[in-house]
């Protein structure tokens, strides 16, 4: 499942570097990576963003990211363009950070199954570079990171990481 969700996002967004890879497994598998302790600042981080987003042609309002658990990214332009209420989207965004527990070995098993992709050719990474890159993030504890400036200047993502039950 995991591989087709890569192999689409890699079509979709052809700008992907290994650390867009990681991210996008980060996402699906550990949610939005963390827990939301102070309204306010998420509030104003949302606010901050939707008045500084660039032009881009966004594909979807939802993307998957790991349909057995409900996760998905939601692009705010498409979002907001039909009509999506700002304060939803943040409310299943706070619910989501405070209530996912993520999944280590799953998360483990997608960047097996990257590598595997890797390995068979259907990902422009070399495998060693890839797994090595997989290696010091497992070694720091696997956290969270932005996206590669390739990705942020040719893609321009403004997005929110979700439980779609919860929107």
């Amino acid at each position: 499942m995991i591989k087709d969700i890569i192999l689409r996002q890699m079509k979709t967004y052809p700008f992907m570097e290994k650390e867009d890879l990681y991210k996008l497994l980060f996402q699906s598998f550990m949610g939005p990576g963390h827990a939301v302790n102070n309204i306010f600042s998420v509030v104003q981080w949302m606010n901050d963003e939707i008045q500084n987003m660039a032009d881009y042609n966004d594909t979807s309002t939802y993307e998957d990211l790991d349909p057995s658990n409900g996760m998905v990214r939601v692009n705010l332009r498409p979002f907001l363009k039909s009509g999506g209420s700002k304060e939803k989207l943040l409310n299943a965004f706070i619910m989501t950070a405070n209530s996912f527990k993520g999944s280590r070995d799953n998360l483990i098993d997608g960047i097996k199954e990257s590598i595997e992709l890797s390995n068979g050719g259907l990902l422009p990474f070399d495998t060693a570079e890839l797994r090595d890159f997989f290696t010091d993030l497992e070694n720091r504890g696997f956290p969270a990171i932005h996206h590669s400036e390739k990705y942020r200047l040719n893609h321009k993502p403004a997005y929110r990481v979700i439980q779609k039950k919860y929107l």
